[in-house]
């Protein structure tokens, strides 16, 4: 009997001895995805003046002298932010996400260097690879800031904040420079057409997704009520830029927007989801702490009963 039940104590105690080597696997993990975590939320500047200075660019390089202050503060604004992702990243040892950044800066400079003797068509396309390596930084350390214990909710709601949103914000924008560029020649060509043609579809469908399943998410009564406000906000200020779009440019006979109207709903569109997504990321912060917390806990209640075990395991064998 005391055999049998010393064996009984000795594999519970290898068995709890699995359970704390696996929890300290996943604080580890959860640990250095809060290192990625930030990763995201200091490429968020990057990520919005980027497609503003294609759009300023797209419209100065068709003619429009009006934008030609603004594309100097804003490029100020995107040296600032690569200056302090350069000193976050410096630190980042992911052979992937540093090689992408370096690339990023590098193609930047170019671009910065030889905007003024690119054409319209060049200058968006190589703005818009800047931008797809930044939506493609998003998904790396997105992918790498995953925690142990995610539900459904919260990998739903990780699903829309670090893919569906910047996708979403993305398309927003390209329809935004392209229109500006449009505007600014009142004339929209077929490849114009076509392009703003998909661009609004796919804003469309993607603003309907989000909001139907950030509206289904649960929350605290004053959460809830402030989330679906900014939702609410967002998704109505893109529906208006794209009604827009559709109005004036895609259904119009002639072009008469002024491109500075255009630019202007369209960065209101954008404006509100980059809100909505300061507003959700905290939420994701704040459930990979308390998941640090539940993991920390747990392994300090495993030591605690392995230590007792430990003690009750000695004094059996202690007492053949």
């Amino acid at each position: 009997m005391s055999l049998t039940l010393t064996a009984l104590v000795f594999l519970f105690l290898l068995w709890l001895l699995g359970l704390v080597r696996y929890s300290v696997r996943c604080l580890r993990i959860e640990r250095e995805g809060r290192r990625y975590l930030a990763i995201i939320s200091a490429l968020r500047p990057l990520f919005e003046h980027l497609p503003q200075h294609r759009g300023m660019a797209n419209a100065y390089l068709q003619g429009d002298e009006t934008f030609k202050a603004k594309l100097s503060e804003t490029q100020c604004q995107i040296e600032k932010d690569i200056e302090g992702l350069d000193q976050l990243l410096s630190a980042c040892d992911d052979a992937l996400i540093s090689r992408r950044w370096h690339g990023l800066k590098s193609d930047w400079q170019a671009l910065k260097s030889g905007l003024g003797a690119m054409a319209a068509a060049e200058s968006f396309q190589a703005h818009t690879n800047l931008v797809t390596e930044v939506i493609y930084l998003f998904d790396d350390a997105a992918a790498r800031s995953s925690v142990c214990q995610a539900d459904s909710n919260m990998t739903k709601l990780r699903e829309i904040v670090f893919c569906q949103l910047p996708v979403m914000v993305e398309f927003i924008a390209r329809a935004r420079g392209i229109g500006t560029g449009v505007a600014s020649r009142q004339k929209l060509s077929v490849a114009d057409r076509v392009k703003l043609g998909f661009l609004s579809s796919r804003v469309e469908q993607a603003v309907s997704q989000s909001s139907q399943v950030l509206a289904s998410m649960p929350a605290a009564r004053e959460a809830q009520v402030a989330r679906q406000s900014v939702v609410e906000e967002s998704r109505q200020l893109t529906l208006n830029f794209v009604q827009l779009l559709n109005g004036s440019l895609l259904g119009a006979e002639e072009v008469q927007i002024k491109p500075a109207a255009f630019y202007d709903a369209g960065t209101a569109a954008i404006s509100k989801n980059l809100v909505l997504f300061d507003g959700l990321l905290p939420v994701i912060l704040d459930q990979a702490e308390r998941s640090q917390q539940q993991l920390r806990s747990r392994i300090k209640q495993h030591g605690i009963a392995m230590a007792v075990l430990g003690v009750g395991l000695v004094a059996l064998v202690g007492g053949f």
